[in-house]
């Protein structure tokens, strides 16, 4: 099979699962009509999702049904999406002990966005909370605490990623040595910060959410901010740090037990 051929199998199948997404059970006949696929090439390719488990046939009369497979396929976004709504009362209970603004930030492909943030309840929240931008995971902070944490597979993606498609000063931050070196006073100092930006009236400091079971599997990462006139680096994280860390391994093992009820319902209902 050529490149061609492969590439055409994959639309084929995509549409198949498409069609299959909005009934719960559709006939080969209804399938064809929608798709306009020749029956031939549809029974192979729901042999095919048969055969690797996205796709059961319930009978020949009434047809086929996705299974629970599918939700597999979009588990970076719902543990995304799952973790932002976990986080939120602890990230919120952590404002209101220690008062300062503090922030949840996941990766999207060579850059962090911030998805969640306590600026609003914050005393000292001042200007904007960033929420829901993008920045260059080697530029920030928050983008290092991810690094320094995650797989070694993961980070040499990134770095490839960010010098392939990066401005000069991202390219550069992506230099071998200097990621390394980076990775490795991170690492040692538990937490990650980038140099101030002229004209940025706040400080930030950034430490990584892990998965329980795992080292190297970094779910987020939270980022705290507060005004160099009221303390230095050394101060807050004397201060902060610890709390912090805490406050990660809570919102990993909320995580973590969401995801447990998650297979069990996936479970129950695949049974």
């Amino acid at each position: 099979m050529d490149r061609d051929d492969t590439v055409q199998s994959v639309q084929r199948a995509l549409r198949v699962l498409e069609r299959l997404s909005r009934q719960p059970v559709v006939s080969l006949a209804k399938l064809h009509g929608s798709t306009g696929l020749p029956k031939a090439t549809l029974s192979r390719l729901l042999g095919t999702l048969v055969a690797e488990g996205y796709v059961r046939r319930v009978s020949h009369a009434e047809g086929y049904a996705l299974t629970s497979k599918v939700l597999h396929l979009s588990a970076a976004i719902r543990q995304s999406d799952r973790l932002v709504e976990l986080a939120l009362p602890f990230l919120e209970a952590f404002t209101h002990e220690h008062q300062w603004p503090i922030g949840l930030a996941t990766r999207e492909g060579d850059a962090m966005r911030i998805r969640a943030t306590t600026q609003g309840i914050s005393p000292h929240g001042f200007g904007r909370d960033g929420l829901n931008q993008r920045y260059g995971i080697l530029l920030s902070a928050m983008g290092w605490a991810y690094v320094s944490y995650c797989s070694a597979d993961e980070r040499e993606a990134i770095r490839r990623m960010t010098r392939s498609s990066g401005t000069g000063r991202a390219v550069a931050a992506a230099n071998p040595a200097r990621v390394n070196a980076k990775i490795e006073q991170t690492r040692r100092n538990g937490f990650a910060a980038v140099r101030l930006v002229p004209g940025n009236v706040y400080r930030r400091f950034a430490i990584p959410i892990l998965a329980p079971t795992t080292t190297d599997h970094v779910l987020g990462v939270l980022l705290i901010r507060w005004f160099p006139s009221v303390m230095t680096t050394a101060q807050a994280v004397s201060r902060y740090l610890t709390p912090m860390y805490a406050l990660a391994e809570k919102i990993a093992i909320a995580v973590q037990a969401g995801d447990r009820q998650d297979d069990l319902r996936i479970g129950s209902t695949a049974g």
